[in-house]
């Protein structure tokens, strides 16, 4: 479960609906990681960098699951 600082919620969020906006589906989980490896409070600072490199992609990010995977 993850903690959220103030706005981080919000504009990681935000974050990714423009993601979403951009390239037709969402962001992968993992995305996320790269900024917060092992902590499971959002802090705002994080959730900025995290929204700062979703913008700054040019090309969709690869997805998390592999393609046979079932649910």
């Amino acid at each position: 479960m993850m903690v959220f600082e103030g706005d981080a919620g919000k504009i990681a969020n935000r974050a990714d609906m423009n993601y979403q906006k951009r390239f037709g589906k969402y962001p992968p989980f993992t995305a996320i990681d790269k900024f917060m490896p092992n902590d499971i409070v959002l802090r705002e600072s994080v959730a900025k960098k995290y929204a700062e490199y979703l913008a700054s992609l040019s090309e969709p990010l690869p997805n998390d699951d592999p393609p046979d995977r079932l649910y």
